[in-house]
Order: C-alpha cells, then structure tokens, then sequence
C-alpha cells in the first residue's frame, strides 16, 4: 500500500486514488450550509508561475485555479500546507459545488412555482 500526502490531500494508490468515503468511518455527519455563498466567494484566477519553485511545483507559463490565502478565507477545510506553502485540495471542492447546483435548483424552482401563480 503506497499512501501520499500532500497538503490538504492525501491518496491511496492501493484504492486506484479513491479516497474512503463509508458512512461506518465518519461521525457526525452535516449537510453543508451556505454552498453557494461560498462559491461566489471563490475567485477564480489566472496566473503566471514563479520560476525556481521547482521542490513545489513543476507548472511554467500561464495557468488558471484559485490562491489559497483567498480560499482560506471562504473554506479552510480545502486548504492544507506543504512545508511552509499553502495547498488545495481540489477533490474536496466536489461536495460544495454540488451543495451550490442543489441551492439554485431549489431557487429555479422556487421561482417558477411563483412565476405560476402569478
């Protein structure tokens, strides 16, 4: 079994990168409030990469994502650290993605009802 962590994520290649999600392994369980609030919180960005970074990060030229200080600030749990950088994990954006498409289902459906009353 091979485990790697790298900040706020961590892989197991003996589970092909599938990370354990049994409901037997986690207590406490919550809806997550407020999704689409936190993603209109999210700026996403485009950048340039440092050059001589290469023990954290192999990227050149442009790219896009998102800086974990702005993230910090809107979901910490997405956000882990290796060495003295912050890092996201960007597998962990899944649950509050699909929170913000249910909250604006229900608001589509919502106003619709309203549309159809009127």
């Amino acid at each position: 079994s091979v485990t790697i962590t790298a900040g706020a994520g961590t892989i197991d290649l003996s589970t092909g990168g599938m990370g354990p999600s049994d409901e037997r392994l986690k207590k406490d369980i919550q809806p997550i409030k407020g999704s689409l609030e936190k993603v209109m919180a999210m700026e996403p960005v485009k950048f340039e990469w440092r050059d001589g970074y290469d023990e954290f990060h192999k990227s050149t030229g442009s790219d896009i994502g998102f800086v974990a200080q702005q993230i910090e600030k809107v979901e910490p749990l997405l956000v882990g650290e290796r060495e003295e950088y912050l890092t996201l994990d960007y597998a962990k954006f899944s649950p509050i993605l699909v929170g913000a498409i249910q909250e604006l289902k229900a608001e589509i459906e919502r106003l619709k009802k309203k549309v159809g009353e009127e």
